[in-house]
């Protein structure tokens, strides 16, 4: 055999090696991007290269396992934030997730600078709005967050169902409160006409969130030596407020409100329905005897967040009309 067919051998060994090479890298590129939701007999599985995500709905609770990510919880502002980096497990709460698909970013910083694209990649973001706790997955391929947005919105669907289900319960909760609360008023008021002492400190709790219209997702209650109560508080999200102390009870906002620490307790003072700009008295309560300084801080920071919304919130309303 000449010089020219060992040329031509080698060519085409060359050439079959690259096809080789190539179809590998193709397989491997696309088992990368390769994407499957198992169905259990507890819930569903989402699994892609390096990712896991479980549905669990006889536990209602999602699992994350993923070899790439950041994952952060801070449950008090006071403390440290807790923070892990892949690989990771984690699990959360069925209630108050929140699973979504973000931002596009390049993988090749340098690319983007030079003015070359480079691959398509996501983010995928947890969020547990009630447990203030995140986990961020980057550089997910386009093609597995794709498929992955589309997994998250089925069980957005699925969490949904069950804080809805979740708030039907609370609320008949309440109902039922405020029917055992009615009845045991009217049968302190037939035992000795005029008088409260008789009713418990949940059914009178029941009567307060009735009479204010609201029931806060944040409250305390302390009870003095005869089981009776002392100090009330019931907080929700939108910055209203019932408050008890000293045989006093209002039902109000902290737009306005001025708060202290004062000897083991916290002092709110909040505007009444005498209020005026000409009038600025407030009427003061004080609550939390017993509690931990930990405890008072973190009440007293949450109301400082939320009177200072309601002071932007005021004052982004006022402006329009004062430019008007």
């Amino acid at each position: 055999m000449d010089a020219s067919n060992y040329w031509i051998w080698w060519t085409l060994g060359g050439m079959l090696t690259l096809a080789v090479l190539g179809y590998l890298l193709l397989e491997y590129l696309a088992w990368l991007e390769r994407t499957s939701v198992l169905v259990l007999a507890h819930g569903l599985r989402f699994v892609a290269h390096g990712i896991q995500v479980e549905l669990q709905r006889n536990h209602a609770r999602v699992l994350v396992h993923t070899q790439r990510g950041h994952y952060r919880h801070q449950a008090n502002s006071n403390e440290p934030a807790e923070e892990k980096s892949a690989p990771l497990h984690a699990t959360f709460a069925a209630h108050g997730l929140r699973m979504s698909v973000s931002g596009e970013a390049n993988a090749n910083a340098q690319g983007r600078k030079e003015g070359k694209a480079g691959p398509a990649v996501r983010t995928l973001q947890f969020e547990h709005l009630e447990e203030h706790s995140q986990l961020q997955i980057d550089r997910v391929p386009l093609a597995v967050a794709t498929q992955f947005d589309i997994f998250a919105k089925q069980a957005q669907l699925w969490i949904e169902r069950l804080e809805e289900r979740r708030a039907q319960e609370a609320q008949a909760l309440a109902e039922a409160q405020e029917a055992q609360a009615q009845a045991e008023l009217e049968y302190a008021q037939k035992r000795n006409p005029g008088s409260k002492s008789d009713i418990s400190p949940d059914a009178q709790i029941a009567l307060w969130r009735k009479n204010a219209g609201f029931s806060g997702t944040s409250s305390e209650v302390g009870l003095d030596e005869k089981g009776g109560i002392s100090w009330y508080v019931d907080l929700d999200p939108e910055g209203r407020i019932t408050l008890h102390a000293d045989r006093r009870t209002i039902h109000t906002t902290l737009l306005g409100a001025e708060l202290a620490s004062l000897g083991g307790e916290l002092e709110v003072s909040v505007r009444d329905d005498y209020w005026t700009e000409d009038d600025p008295k407030l009427v003061r309560f004080r609550i939390l005897k017993g509690r931990s300084p930990d405890e008072r801080r973190a009440w007293k920071e949450r109301m400082e967040i939320l009177r200072n919304q309601l002071q932007f919130q005021s004052q982004s309303q006022s402006q329009p009309a004062q430019n008007h």
